[in-house]
C-alpha cells in the first residue's frame, strides 16, 4: 500500500516521496523523515529556481566579491 503524500509538497517533494514510497513500506518514524526530506527537497528546488536569474558572485559589506547568499543556502541544504 502506497502512502499518500502530504498535500502541500511542491513537485520535487512529491518526485522523493513518490520515488520511496512505491518501493518501501514505512513506519510513522520514517514517514516524518521523509516527510523533512521531501521539504528540504522542495526547499532546494525553490533556491535553485531563484539562483538561475540571479549573479552567482554579489558585493560583500566590504564591497568585495563574494558568493550569492542563494549559493551558501543551497550548499547548506
Amino acid at each position: 500500500m502506497t502512502q499518500r503524500a502530504p498535500k502541500d509538497l511542491g513537485p520535487a517533494g512529491q518526485r522523493l516521496w513518490k520515488s520511496i514510497c512505491r518501493d518501501y513500506e514505512l513506519r510513522p518514524d520514517e514517514l516524518a523523515v521523509l516527510e523533512s526530506a521531501c521539504r528540504e527537497a522542495d526547499l532546494i528546488q525553490r533556491l535553485e529556481e531563484a539562483l538561475k536569474d540571479a549573479p552567482l558572485v554579489v558585493k560583500g559589506s566590504m564591497g568585495q566579491e563574494v558568493a550569492s547568499p542563494l549559493v551558501t543556502e543551497i550548499r547548506l541544504h
